[in-house]
Formats: structure tokens, C-alpha cells, sequence
């Protein structure tokens, strides 16, 4: 019992009362004769016959059909189907009728016709007053204030129709013949007489898309076909694909249509005939698996270094099985992996019953460049030496001062001091490092151990005869170990002041610091450090 009440309301909710704006006239007999109102002898048949243009149920009810000299109020309950006819007449009417106006208290009186006047309007208004749709013929009659029926628990209302500018201009009918569209719901109406008069028939459909497709789920790089089962006989067809390779199509059946990305996709479809066109849409229809071959990426350089590696991964979802030149990695079934073996690097992807495979990425792991900055020479004093470096690739050497080259395997070296050279081979993608010693033998040093600063241009100054070295620093002492003086520029000697007062006569004290150009002293002990007798 639960089960046919809830059919019973989803019926119900199926029936659209919203929008009877779906509702047309679609054929009108017209009974000219005398005027009569339905009281003509002979009767000839009338009636009106209304077409759903939507493809659901409308819902009619308390609807009111007027022509202005009476109206008809819509019983309860009163529907009319998707793309469907509903037939309105009196006794008279030659044919079945949904609405007999005679018997079915809804009209303005009971023996009247339908439409006698050849100069007739007829509307259809909702239970707001609003016009659904008016058609008029001949001079129509203008205008209309009318109050509908009640019949049927319908609530009265009052109809002020305006001028014929709202309404549709058909053509006069003969006596006996009709008014109609040239195709249900078209906008061209023409007159028909005897056999052309199709009351509850078609005048002639737009076609009704519809189709079917060999597949809605398929893998990735799968083609399916369309099958067209539109009805109305279609003479065009426009086909739109989303997300296929092949985007539209204009013949009746396509075929061969592929994806070539996953998702999910609508196919769209509108056909024509000589009564208009029709659209169709699924949304999401085809629906699009991962399967074929996944995208790799890496996250750096497929060349590399030996001991080094690369991170290549998929973004494609699914269960995953790495692959080594063809072969199963075993335990590689994560979406990425650490490659830092040389070969050809591939990813099989599996999602459901869809799986693919990528494309191979070639990975190498490039040995260092070999690379030999030879033996350690010694420069004599400045008359620079020939280095024995050899290796692979492009050669680079480090630190520059004293070299007549620094990119090629075998220069000369001149450096005024002991130098440690790197020489660096590089192919490309790795580099090497080896090193020699540059010895340079050709230091000298002399220190005074007296001088008289008297202003008489002899042996003034205190100075240092230096060679062969790259930094020095001195610093000078009285015997209370008071700093006097201290300079790092060899070109700098004392002149026995303090402070700009002349020291008095003595013996004073001196430390020494002489580096070579890696920070290497290049003095005996005895050298450090020593006594200066000052003279006046």
C-alpha cells in the first residue's frame, strides 16, 4: 500500500503546474455558418485542440478558454500530456473530445458551439489572467471584459483582454474547415479543409532528439559510437562532444569518437526537420576511466652524476607497478620513484578495469670525468713552471693569480708565493677536483737590527727588506711591552716616534708575521721575533 501511494504522489509531482506557457492552440474548426452559435441545422463540427510543446505533463486545471462570447473554465484535474493534444468541442464536434462544453458544466451555458464568428478571436488564460496564447481571425472582436465560470471549485476571473496586438493574425477559414499550425507548436498557421483536418492528430512534428552510444563507461583513449533514434524524421543533425578528440559531427551516426583525457563529458545533440529543431543535452554522460598511458614527471635532471638520483612520479590515479627496461621493479608500486640506475624508467596505472602504460623516461647515471692536476714543481724565483694537468671534459683551474690560463689543462704557473692549484673537469653533468702545489723558492728577508733616526738622511727609518711573500704584519715594542708602532704595508717604516714625540734611545722589541698566499707563515722561529737598538 506504501508502495502505489508513493507512485501515486511521484506521478502527481511529474505533472508541471508552473508553466503552461508549454500549451498552444494547435488547430481551430471554425462554424461560420448563420452564426449560429452551435444552433446551426445541419450542426457542422467544432472544436479546439490544444498541443503540449514540453515533454512533460502540464497541469490545466481552472484554466479558462474564451472567444469572447463565452468562456470555458478548465475542470479539476485537467492535464495534457507531454507533447500531447487536448481536444475541446460540443456535441457537434465530429470526433472525440477531452472537454465536451455541452456536459461538462464549465462554460458559459450548455448548447452553445465553438468559434461561429468569422470574425473570431480565442485565448487561453491562466488562473492569474494571464494569456497563454491568442490567435485572431478576421476582424476579431475587440475588446473583451469577461468573467470566467466557477465551475468545478474553480475560482471566478476576470479577463480585461487588450487589443489585438497581442494576438497571432491566422488566416480566415472556409465554413466547416480549420485554422491550424503547419507544424505542432510552429509559429506559421495555414487553413485546412476535409482531409487536411487532423483533430487530435499531429500536423506535423519537430523532430524529437534521442540517441544511443555503444558505451558511457570507457577507458582512457577508448572510441565509442552514436547511434540516432531521433524521431520526426530529422533532415540535420549537430553533434556536440565535449572533451573528445573529434569535438562535433554533422552526420546521423557518428562513429570512432575518443577520449583522450579522463572526466566526465556531456554529449549534446539538435536535429531538424521542416518543423524546427530540438535540442538534447546529457550532462556527464560519458564517463571517462584512467588507462592509457599516464604522464611521468621529474623532479630534476635525467642526467646525473654517479651517486646521485632523480624522483620521477605520476599524477594519474589508480594502483601502480614500476618498470625497468621492460622489466617489474619488485616493490616499486607507489606513484613515484627513486631512480639512480641508468635505463628506461616506465609506470603502469590501473584504475578499475582500465590500465595503461607511460612512455618510456631514460634515465643516466654518468661516471665523474677523470681528472689528474699532476705533480707537485717548484717555481725558482718567479721564472714560473709548466703544470702537468690532464683529465676529461673542459678544464678549470682555481685560484687564478699567478696563471697565464686557467681553461686548459697545462698552464704556467708564476705565483710569487707557495700556491696550492685546483684544477676542475667538467663533462657536462659532473664535475672533478684534483690539486698540486706550486712551490715557490725565492724568499728573502732581511730585518735591521739598528737605526738612528737624526734627521741627517742616513738610516732614518726602521724597514724590512721582504720578498717572495704575500702578506706581513710587524709591530714594535718598547721593554714594557707598550705597542708603539705596527703596520701591515711593507712601503711602511717607523721613524722612532710615539704618539708624535721621539722616543728616547734604547733597545726595543719586535714581533714579525710573513704569509704566503694560503695563510702559510714562511718564517723560521727565529724570524718572528727579535731586538732593535735605536740611536740618536
Amino acid at each position: 500500500m506504501k508502495i502505489k501511494l508513493f507512485l501515486i504522489i511521484m506521478f502527481l509531482l511529474s505533472i508541471q503546474s508552473v508553466n503552461a506557457q508549454c500549451v498552444v492552440f494547435n488547430e481551430v474548426m471554425v462554424n461560420a455558418a448563420g452564426n449560429c452559435d452551435g444552433g446551426c441545422n445541419p450542426n457542422t463540427s467544432e472544436w479546439t485542440e490544444l498541443y503540449n510543446t514540453c515533454n512533460y505533463p502540464v497541469n490545466l486545471s481552472c484554466y479558462v478558454l474564451t472567444d469572447g462570447d463565452f468562456t470555458v473554465t478548465f475542470p479539476q484535474g485537467t492535464t495534457i500530456g507531454a507533447n500531447g493534444y487536448l481536444i475541446i468541442g460540443s456535441n457537434n464536434s465530429g470526433g472525440a473530445v477531452n472537454i465536451n462544453i455541452a456536459t461538462c458544466n464549465c462554460a458559459a451555458g450548455n448548447t452553445i458551439g465553438t468559434f461561429t464568428n468569422p470574425n473570431e478571436q480565442i485565448v487561453l488564460v491562466n488562473t492569474a489572467g494571464v494569456i497563454q496564447d491568442a490567435i485572431v481571425w478576421g476582424g476579431g472582436q475587440f475588446p473583451l471584459n469577461i468573467t470566467s465560470t466557477s465551475a468545478g471549485g474553480c475560482t471566478p476571473i476576470t479577463i480585461n483582454e487588450p487589443t489585438s496586438a497581442n494576438f497571432t493574425n491566422v488566416p480566415v477559414s472556409a465554413d466547416g474547415c480549420t485554422v491550424a499550425r503547419t507544424c505542432d507548436g510552429s509559429a506559421t498557421w495555414e487553413a485546412r479543409c476535409g482531409t487536411a483536418i487532423s483533430m487530435g492528430t499531429t500536423n506535423g512534428l519537430a523532430t524529437i532528439p534521442s540517441y544511443t552510444v555503444s558505451d558511457t563507461v570507457i577507458c582512457l583513449g577508448a572510441c565509442i559510437n552514436f547511434t540516432d533514434n531521433s524521431s520526426g524524421n530529422p533532415t540535420a543533425w549537430q553533434w556536440t562532444f565535449s572533451g573528445a578528440v573529434t569535438a562535433t559531427s554533422t552526420i546521423q551516426n557518428p562513429v570512432f569518437i575518443c577520449y583522450s583525457t579522463p572526466g566526465n563529458y556531456t554529449v549534446a545533440l539538435q536535429v531538424t526537420n521542416a518543423c524546427g529543431t530540438n535540442s538534447l543535452s546529457h550532462i556527464n554522460n560519458i564517463h571517462v576511466n584512467p588507462g592509457a598511458a599516464p604522464a611521468v614527471s621529474a623532479n630534476g635532471p635525467l642526467n646525473f652524476c654517479t651517486g646521485n638520483s632523480v624522483t620521477l612520479s605520476t599524477s594519474s590515479s589508480g594502483t601502480y607497478q614500476w618498470l625497468l627496461n621492460g622489466n617489474i621493479l619488485s616493490g616499486e608500486t607507489s606513484s613515484s620513484i627513486i631512480a639512480s640506475v641508468s635505463g628506461n624508467y616506465s609506470v603502469q596505472v590501473a584504475s578499475g578495469s582500465c590500465s595503461g602504460t607511460s612512455t618510456d623516461m631514460q634515465v643516466t647515471n654518468i661516471p665523474p670525468p677523470l681528472v689528474n692536476a699532476g705533480p707537485d714543481v717548484t717555481s725558482n724565483c718567479f721564472n714560473g713552471v709548466t703544470l702537468s694537468g690532464s683529465g676529461e671534459g673542459t678544464p678549470s683551474w682555481l685560484p687564478s693569480l699567478g696563471l697565464n690560463q686557467t681553461t686548459v689543462f697545462q698552464p704556467t704557473a708564476n705565483p710569487i708565493v707557495n700556491t696550492t692549484y685546483y684544477l676542475t673537469a667538467d663533462n657536462g653533468v659532473c664535475k672533478s677536483i684534483d690539486s698540486v702545489n706550486v712551490f715557490v723558492n725565492c724568499f728573502t728577508i732581511s730585518v735591521p737590527n739598528v737605526f738612528t733616526p737624526n734627521n741627517d738622511g742616513i738610516n732614518d727609518k726602521f724597514y724590512l727588506t721582504l720578498s717572495g711573500f704575500y702578506s706581513f704584519k710587524i709591530r714594535i715594542y718598547n721593554r714594557w711591552g707598550e705597542n708603539l708602532f705596527q703596520t701591515t704595508d711593507i712601503n711602511n717604516s717607523w721613524d722612532g716616534t710615539y704618539m708624535g714625540k721621539k722616543v728616547p734611545e734604547g733597545v726595543y722589541f719586535w714581533q714579525l708575521e710573513v704569509n704566503d698566499i694560503n695563510g702559510k707563515s714562511l718564517l723560521t722561529n727565529e724570524q718572528k721575533k727579535g731586538f732593535l737598538e735605536l740611536l740618536r
